[in-house]
């Protein structure tokens, strides 16, 4: 009896770390998506403006431009740490990589 309670609490447990690492991931990908998104809208909003040297707002304009060439530049950065999570996490919720 008590080992069927025990073998039903282990099955429950890797289901809810199975559930977490999805919504983990999912989490991420909608993260992503929605960063991509903005840094493509910030980067038409900055190559619409077209400034000019001498008008008002160009060093704001030069300085927004530079935002957004950092941010894309972190992105593959982010993109190789999720799979990189997504993979440790999959490893430690199936039982090949035994925890510490």
């Amino acid at each position: 009896m008590l080992q069927k309670f025990v073998t039903k609490v282990r099955k429950l447990d890797e289901e809810a770390s199975m559930n977490a690492a999805i919504a983990l991931v999912g989490g991420l990908v909608v993260l992503g998506i929605l960063g991509w998104v903005g840094l493509n809208i910030m980067d038409e909003v900055s190559d619409s403006t077209a400034l000019t040297e001498g008008d008002t707002f160009y060093n704001a304009s030069v300085d927004f431009t530079a935002a957004i060439e950092t941010g894309f530049s972190w992105q593959k950065i982010i993109i190789i740490v999720v799979v990189a999570a997504v993979v440790i996490s999959v490893l430690y919720t199936s039982g090949l990589m035994p925890r510490m």
